[in-house]
Formats: structure tokens, C-alpha cells, sequence
């Protein structure tokens, strides 16, 4: 396969969709809805953002597992008749992908002449060609012929674009997917192209790369083909986009294909694509992961195109105090050991504002925030102007092996976090350990009633493989509510999903280990009072109750307590409000029925004290 990219994008235990029934897929409601933003009457969706190359569509496939063998053009139902008299058949799930040329792009339709790609229509002709190696340069048969494929979608707002500089003032801004002829006559897609390639012109003759920007851009993108499907032809024509040859619709959609695959360059796949660290440390005079400049480059004339570079210039940090998922080195842990899907693959950006919405349903008041371009791979909580916000960095959702089940489950420990709770950090958020419970059960049970196990196993996965990339220097804890160890944390998540007890390393219940540490006579609010100290922090609804102590003198008589009220800012901390003067007697204090925020019991043998 010359492009993996949207295999890589796909889920973990599917399949690419054949050729055959990618192209009949195309044409269907299901994929104008996320690559062109159309209904199925062809009108316009409102609020939708088309998806770009790459993106991953959901389709359905009869397959047998015995032979392999795979059937498209059936219907599940059929399918399903076909399984009754023979097991090996099943209905799955496999993915044809969005691909295209930017709207404005000149396509050549004539010697000397062109028209911008989202005017041509069916029917109009274009000047197309085979390319033939001849002597390690490619040989250009011109030949006019009618287009037979033409769609595109509605400029859109920050659309994922690669813009290429070549020759003396050529510029063209594509999809990143899209195939570039090079001057030896193999392809590149846009997004793995160097300075030190080559582009080809009309004649054949190679120009050279000057810059290699990617970018969002707020533009339409329009794919056009000359292939005649009828006569069942083989996918591989060319276009003059720009002054420069590029593949048509259909070799941009059949980069799988075995007689497009082999015309791609040596080991296609394993080259850095931009907007990766491994492309900036490769490619000759890059001035960051997302840009490579050659002293050739010159002033972009793209309107509408902004480089990524500026836009990451512009981001603003999460305000001071915030409360991170991870901590700041476990996080940069992640960002030396893991491996990451380059900016242009956006295909859970998708699942982050479906989820978005599905838990804006059941949690009104939380607001998530994605900043796509944040290539610190951490997510935050925090409340802001009296807003409850998930922010959660792009890097997350880049990173290898993370799917839409990890996301789901970092969102809703986000989520946990404003949950109602005694059991706070000094942010009064959740804990760490008992958000990461109440995430990966409660609310993941809210979201996906009736599929929750499948979703939770699977996300209990995806965050155990970005656990392990941690060093192992930053896997300890330090303190117990906001920064628990992380073989803690996945104990924890391993039993909110078992359906067992909070750990106590998490802050769980723990029995006897409640203890009553000293009484102290003070004054409370010019009141006589009692500053009772226990060893973790109180539950408000025992801790509070005068019920709970007994005061009692050297002949066991019982004083008064008039009230108990909790220290504000040491919850550890109770002050029993004495009625009356301070007594000659010495006396002595026992608990009982006094719980730890955590739900921790009473040590037998630390309920008593002298009141000192």
C-alpha cells in the first residue's frame, strides 16, 4: 500500500474497505455527510465542518473468515441470511477514507489554456496523461478527454492544507494526501515532500521545491477524475495543476491499489510526514516540524492560508492553577517515548466533538475545549469566569495507539473532576484517583449505557500503553489526592470498570485507619472550645454530629457539647463548642461513628484521648 495513513487512522482490529466498494461508497449519503458536509437531499448541512484527507468513513462488508473472501454489494440483511447456513459469514465494519485540489487551483484544459477546478463540470474536457519512466525521467502523453468525476465541498474554516512553493513564484495548496508527480516519475503525497525534491512540469522537466508550509486554510477543495469507470480502466491520469503534474481524484482515491501503490517512491510509508518531529529532524532547512524554507521560497499569495507555525504562536496557556491529567514530567515522558500522527491526521478531532456534545446531554455545565495545535499531550480542568472547562491538547488525540475509546475515557475523568465531592484538591476539583474511578464508571456508564464494557476495556487499554511510556523515575506518587502513582491510577480504573471498591491508594476506604490524634482546649470564635485533630479529613455528615463525642470527666459524668463545627480550611480539624467554663477535672474524649471523607472507619484503638 503506497499510503497507509488512513489505515493508520482507523480502529484497531478493522479493515480498509476494497477499492471496488470504497468507489460505490463515495457516492453515498453517508460519506458527502462528513467529507462534503451534504445531506442526503445534496443540500448544504449547517454547523458541519467537512473532514479532510485521510479521514476514516464507516462502511459495511459481508466477509468470511474461513476464505477472506469479502462482498460488498450486498445488504446486512443479506448478509445475515447468508450466515444462517454458514458461520464463517458476518456483517463488519470497514473504512473508506475522505480525499483534492484547493478551490482557485488552475487545472490545464487545453495547450495554453485553464480553468479554476471547481468550474469544470461533467463532460468538460481536460488535458490528461499517462506517465510513462523512461531512463529514470518521466515521458507526458497529453491527450484531451471529458471529465466523468467532479465534487468538491464548500469552503470551510481551518481546513488541514500542505502549500508547496516551486520554480520562481509557483505555489499550490492541496490536501495532504494528494500525489505529486516527482522528477524520476515516482509519486509523493504533499505532506512527505522535501527541498530536496523535485516537482514536474507540463513538458516533463523537473522544478524545484522551495517550500513546504502546512497550514489551515479556509478554503473548498474540488477532486476531479478522466477515468472512464465504464470500460472498467485502470486508475492513473494525470492533471497539470498550477504549472505542476499531480494525480487526478482517482489516484489520490486508490493509493491502496497495487498498480498506483508501485508507482510511489521506495518505501513511501516510512518517510516523515510534516508536521512530525522525525520530518524536522530529516528534512533539509526546516525551520520547525511544520515548515521547510529554502532561500527560493517568497511571500505566500495563498489567501486565506495561514501557516501552522503562527497559529501555535497564538496560543494562549491554560490559566495558572489548572489541574492537569497527568503531571508535567510524566507528560513530557510521553512526548520523548511516544510516537505521533502528524497534524494533518485529524480524524479524532471528529470523535472529540461528538463526544463533546453527547456529554454536553448529561453534563450540561462542563464545556470541553480542543487545542489541536498543543503539542503538549496533557488534558486540563479548570473553572474560569464560572465555566467548568475540559481542555484537552491535540497531542493527546496524535498519539499512536489512542482511539476514540482513550479519548472517551480522558474526557469523562475531565468530566468527574466537577463532580459534587468532599473528597477536593485546592482547586476544589475532584481528586485524581477518585476522578479516574468515577470517569471510567459512573460517567462512562452514563454516556455508553448498554455498550459501556466494550468502550471501557477498550479505553482502560489505550491509557495503560500511554501509561507505560512514562519513565519509570515518574511513576511514584507524591500526594495522595492530586498526584497518585501511576500503577495506582491503573488499579484504580481496573477496578471502577471490575466494579470494585475504590483502592485505597486512590483515597478509598480504608477500615481502622480513621485515628483521633489530640484534644486541646482552646477558644472558637471567643467561645470555649475544643480543637479535636484527626489523622485524614473528615466526612461533613458524621463528623459534624455532637452524637459522635463523648466528653466525659475523672467520674465518667458527660459534659455538654453544645456544637461541633469543621475547620474551613483543615478538614482534619473539629471544634467542639464547650457550654459553660472550662473544668477543674481533667477529661478525657472518645469518637465514635466518625468517618474519613473516603469513607475510612475508626481505629479501634485511637478513639479516646485526654483532653490536654
Amino acid at each position: 500500500m503506497a499510503n497507509d495513513a488512513c489505515q493508520k487512522n482507523i480502529p484497531p482490529g478493522t479493515s480498509l474497505c476494497t477499492e471496488n466498494h470504497c468507489e460505490v461508497f463515495r457516492e453515498s449519503s453517508t460519506m458527502a455527510k462528513w467529507c462534503k458536509c451534504k445531506g442526503w437531499d445534496g443540500k448544504d448541512l449547517p454547523d458541519c465542518k467537512p473532514q479532510g484527507g485521510s479521514f476514516p468513513v464507516e462502511a459495511g462488508e459481508c466477509y468470511n473468515r474461513a476464505t477472506g473472501e469479502r462482498i460488498y454489494k450486498i445488504t446486512m440483511d443479506g448478509c445475515l441470511q447468508k450466515r444462517d447456513s454458514d458461520r464463517d459469514w458476518s456483517w463488519r465494519a470497514c473504512y473508506c477514507c475522505c480525499s483534492c485540489f484547493a478551490w482557485g487551483t488552475r487545472i490545464t484544459v487545453a495547450p495554453g489554456a485553464y480553468r479554476v477546478v471547481e468550474s469544470i463540470g461533467l463532460e468538460d474536457p481536460v488535458l490528461t496523461t499517462r506517465v510513462r519512466v523512461v531512463n529514470g525521467k518521466p515521458v507526458l502523453d497529453w491527450i484531451s478527454r471529458p471529465v466523468t468525476f467532479s465534487d468538491g465541498m464548500e469552503p470551510a474554516d481551518n481546513q488541514t492544507a500542505v502549500l508547496l512553493q516551486y520554480g520562481e513564484q509557483g505555489e499550490l495548496v492541496v490536501t495532504p494526501d494528494q500525489p505529486m508527480l516527482m522528477a524520476d516519475g515516482a509519486l509523493k503525497t504533499a505532506d512527505r515532500i522535501t527541498l530536496d525534491d523535485y516537482l514536474v512540469d507540463y513538458h516533463g522537466d523537473p522544478v524545484k521545491v522551495t517550500a513546504v508550509v502546512l497550514g489551515r486554510y479556509r478554503v473548498g477543495f474540488h477532486a476531479i477524475s478522466a477515468q472512464q469507470f465504464e470500460n472498467q480502466e485502470e486508475a492513473g491520469w494525470f492533471l497539470e495543476a498550477n504549472g505542476v503534474v499531480a494525480g487526478d481524484h482517482m489516484v489520490m482515491a486508490m493509493q491502496d491499489a497495487d498498480t498506483i501503490a508501485a508507482m510511489f517512491v521506495d518505501s513511501h510509508d516510512e518517510l516523515p510526514k510534516i508536521g512530525t518531529d522525525d520530518y524536522a529532524a530529516s528534512a533539509r532547512n526546516t525551520v520547525s516540524a511544520s515548515a521547510a524554507l529554502s532561500e527560493g521560497a517568497h511571500e505566500i499569495v495563498s489567501l486565506h492560508f495561514t501557516p501552522l507555525d503562527e497559529l501555535l504562536a497564538l496560543q494562549s496557556p491554560v490559566p495558572f492553577g489548572a489541574t492537569p491529567y497527568i503531571t508535567q514530567k510524566q507528560a513530557r515522558d510521553i512526548a520523548l517515548n511516544g510516537t505521533f500522527r502528524g497534524l494533518t491526521e485529524t480524524f479524532l478531532v471528529n470523535e472529540f466533538k461528538y463526544f463533546a456534545s453527547l456529554f454536553k446531554a448529561f453534563y450540561p455545565r462542563v464545556n470541553f475545549y480542543l487545542n489541536w495545535e498543543d503539542l503538549n499531550p496533557n488534558a486540563f480542568a479548570f473553572n474560569a469566569y464560572g465555566q467548568d472547562t475540559v481542555y484537552v491538547s491535540g497531542q493527546l488525540l496524535r498519539l499512536n495507539g489512542m482511539f476514540k475509546q482513550g479519548l472517551a475515557m480522558i474526557m469523562a475523568h475531565g468530566a468527574a473532576r466537577f463532580l459534587p465531592s468532599e473528597t477536593t484538591n485546592d482547586s476544589g476539583l475532584l481528586c485524581t484517583g477518585p476522578a479516574d474511578y468515577s470517569g471510567a464508571n459512573q460517567i462512562l456508564q452514563t454516556l455508553f449505557y448498554g455498550d459501556y464494557m466494550s468502550w471501557a476495556m477498550e479505553g482502560y487499554q489505550q491509557i495503560k500503553r500511554m501509561f507505560s511510556l512514562i519513565d519509570p523515575e515518574n511513576l511514584p506518587g507524591y500526594e495522595m489526592c492530586s498526584t497518585p502513582s501511576i500503577p495506582c491510577r491503573l488499579e484504580t480504573i481496573n477496578a471502577a470498570v471490575s466494579g470494585l471498591p475504590l483502592p485505597a491508594c486512590a483515597g478509598g476506604p480504608v477500615p481502622g485507619a480513621l485515628r483521633l490524634e489530640s484534644a486541646v482546649w482552646t477558644d472558637y470564635e471567643q467561645a470555649l472550645a475544643i480543637k479535636v485533630d484527626f489523622n485524614l479529613r473528615l466526612r461533613t455528615s458524621t463528623a459534624s454530629n455532637p452524637l459522635n463525642y463523648r466528653l466525659t470527666d475523672e467520674q465518667n459524668t458527660a459534659i455538654t457539647i453544645g456544637l461541633v463545627q469543621l475547620d474551613a480550611r483543615d478538614r482534619s480539624v473539629a471544634w467542639l463548642i464547650i457550654d459553660g467554663g472550662e473544668p477543674e477535672q481533667e477529661l478525657t474524649l472518645t469518637v465514635r461513628d466518625i468517618l474519613a471523607d473516603n469513607g475510612s472507619t475508626l481505629d479501634p484503638e485511637a478513639t479516646s484521648t485526654t483532653v490536654q
